[in-house]
């Protein structure tokens, strides 16, 4: 055999002179072989229907998305500013929620930056535990945004249906609530409107929370009550000896968190009930003041018939109006290791492992189209948008890249049902080919 050059191209430098072998001798053979199993392969792959697909997929995630991309379904609920519906995408079938919100009724308003806080707030969140954006889009008349469906209906609903909720299934969505909190709260975020009607249950009966309309960024001079009468923290309504209003932080969620427990527990919240509603009747006409009063004094009930000693322990330390002593003044760890939780698994739940104590049926979990009504908001009806108000709203567009990934998943799982949806995209003109 000659030396250097062989039948490989010159494979050189494998030391033929009889001094050993390179430890580099076979990079240029190796990388050879790589060459061509790669041509190969890469050849087969650029002709196979995998390839076609991947084009399909990637002109469906850089085109900008529309109302006209997703097909309504019924309407779930009402928001401040527009409605709340099922869809479905109308190129891959995944279902979601599309919250619409119009721009003329947020300009009426003079809630811009509260609708900016909320989408911004959105996209920042990742939690199993939250309710999560997907996409935001806009029109002339309205923003968008997609977020995850939860067909199982809120945890107010499904009180008003079962009157209370048993120790396992308290236990089980306080545990979520405690972990969402958690999660929000890192991110620098109070959430500031827990109330079961916003703890919304997956069609498999995990629980989210949802509607990021009133959290905000924690900020030493954060003050205002905020959130709903009756939840909301009495450091909300407090003032200063010169009449101004006194900075709050976290703790006021687990002063809600308290709030939501109770009720879980008895069936009402505890500064919503008959004796508070009635609190200082006699010297306050206005029932929600007399409600904000009951929150500032006094103290809820625990019936034994309710109430066994932890939870009226953990109830009580967490309903504390002095936020220096509420349980969770630390973070969430006391609250966890509170002994009414007993063997929960929090290492599971925190994972997203633990069954749900409760699976929703399969009927609408939702109030009847008569009960949500329609959205007219007569007061905005004359409010003229300018190009300076769609200017507002510019940048508002978001693609979340993992919601995407799972759509293509869960389109390939069922591609068999679905090959037309994918012909339509490829035949369109925004399918170039990728060399």
């Amino acid at each position: 055999m000659g030396g250097g050059g062989g039948g490989y191209g010159g494979f050189g430098g494998c030391g033929g002179d009889g001094e050993g072998l390179s430890s580099r001798c076979f990079d240029a053979l190796e990388a050879w072989a790589f060459e061509q199993l790669r041509a190969a392969a890469h050849a087969a792959y650029l002709a196979s229907p995998q390839h076609a697909q991947f084009l399909a997929f990637s002109a469906l995630q850089a085109r900008p998305l529309a109302e006209a991309d997703f097909i309504l379904f019924r309407v779930l609920g009402r928001g401040g500013f527009g409605a709340v519906n099922g869809c479905k995408r109308s190129t891959t079938g995944k279902l979601y929620a599309m919250k619409v919100m119009s721009r003329r009724h947020i300009k009426a308003k003079k809630s811009e930056s509260m609708c900016w806080n909320e989408r911004r707030i959105l996209e920042r969140v990742a939690s199993a535990f939250v309710v999560s954006l997907k996409y935001a889009f806009t029109s002339e008349t309205d923003l968008f945004l997609i977020l995850d469906l939860m067909t199982g209906g809120d945890l107010g609903f499904h009180l008003s249906q079962m009157g209370t909720f048993t120790y396992e299934m308290a236990r089980y969505y306080t545990g979520r609530i405690v972990l969402a909190l958690d999660h929000l709260h890192t991110q620098g975020i109070l959430y500031r409107d827990l109330k079961p009607e916003n703890i919304l249950l997956g069609e498999d009966g995990r629980s989210r929370i949802s509607d990021m309309g009133l959290a905000c960024r924690a900020t030493p001079d954060l003050v205002g009550a905020c959130g709903t009468r009756g939840y909301w923290a009495p450091e909300m309504r407090v003032r200063e000896p010169d009449g101004s209003r006194k900075p709050y932080d976290f703790r006021v969620d687990w002063f809600s968190t308290g709030c939501v427990l109770y009720e879980f527990i008895s069936g009402v919240c505890p500064f919503r009930t008959e004796r508070a509603k009635n609190w200082c009747i006699d010297t306050i006409p206005e029932k929600d003041k007399r409600i904000d009063k009951a929150t500032l004094e006094m103290e809820p009930e625990f019936t034994t018939d309710r109430f066994n000693p932890w939870a009226k322990d953990l109830c009580s330390h967490l309903l504390v109006k002095d936020p220096d002593r509420r349980l969770g003044r630390k973070g969430c760890v006391d609250i966890m290791l509170h002994p009414w939780f007993g063997d929960l698994d929090w290492d599971r739940l925190a994972q997203d492992q633990l069954p749900p104590p409760f699976i929703p049926n399969k009927d609408i979990n939702a109030a009847p189209r008569r009960a949500i009504g329609s959205f007219v908001d007569p007061n905005s009806r004359k409010t003229a948008i300018t190009q300076a108000d769609r200017d507002v709203f510019k940048g508002w567009e978001y693609t979340g890249e993992a919601a995407f990934q799972e759509e293509v998943v869960d389109f390939l799982r069922h591609q068999g049902q679905r090959v037309d949806d994918l012909d339509s995209v490829m035949a369109s003109s925004s399918c170039c080919s990728v060399c």
